[in-house]
């Protein structure tokens, strides 16, 4: 491989591993976060020891699990870009995306929804048809969440855990990718 098409290589496995491991890092602060706010839900039900406190602290909780959802999608996103460009150096790179598109297939869908959520607040978005859907028996906007037996879901549609997963998944081999780039 001559040098710049090596860099190019570098520079394209190092970002998908890099943006692998964002979303292994977002969605894992969201299960833990979402944790800490089903503690406060529990102290809700007893009104005479839920304090003002707990209030502010779950509000505080609630913005943070809202922060990271969007910094989970926007790593999701861009995971999948920078992984179609190693794609280009390594065809078995094919096998990360199709594991990606087959669990989690509405990426760019929530991540376009919600990047353009007053948009579609104004129902004004370009697939307005797709911007709610069922998940079991409730409905969910791309940019609502829904927490329920299955899992922790974004936009009714990507699930954190499998995310987690299956990046953890895409991180080792994209480790492994990387190590043989620099033997070659």
């Amino acid at each position: 491989m001559i040098d710049e098409e090596k860099s190019r290589a570098y520079l394209a496995i190092d970002n998908s591993r890099r943006w692998c491991k964002a979303v292994i890092i977002q969605s894992h602060r969201i299960i833990e976060l979402n944790k800490e706010l089903s503690v406060y839900f529990e102290r809700m039900k007893d009104f005479t020891h839920f304090q003002v406190a707990d209030k502010d602290n779950m509000d505080h909780v609630t913005d943070l699990i809202k922060i990271e959802e969007y910094n989970l999608i926007i790593s999701l996103n861009k995971a999948l870009e920078w992984l179609a460009k190693a794609k280009l150096y390594f065809p078995e790179v094919e096998v990360i995306i199709e594991r990606i598109n087959n669990y989690l297939p509405h990426i760019k869908e929530v991540r376009n929804m919600r990047e353009h959520e007053i948009d579609y607040y104004k129902n004004k978005g370009h697939k307005q048809d797709f911007f709610v859907r069922p998940l079991g028996n409730s409905l969910s906007d791309a940019t609502s969440t829904i927490v329920n037996e299955d899992g922790y879901f974004l936009g009714g549609r990507i699930n954190v855990q499998v995310a987690n997963k299956v990046f953890n998944e895409n991180y080792i081999e994209l480790k492994e990718l990387l190590d043989k780039l620099w033997r070659m």
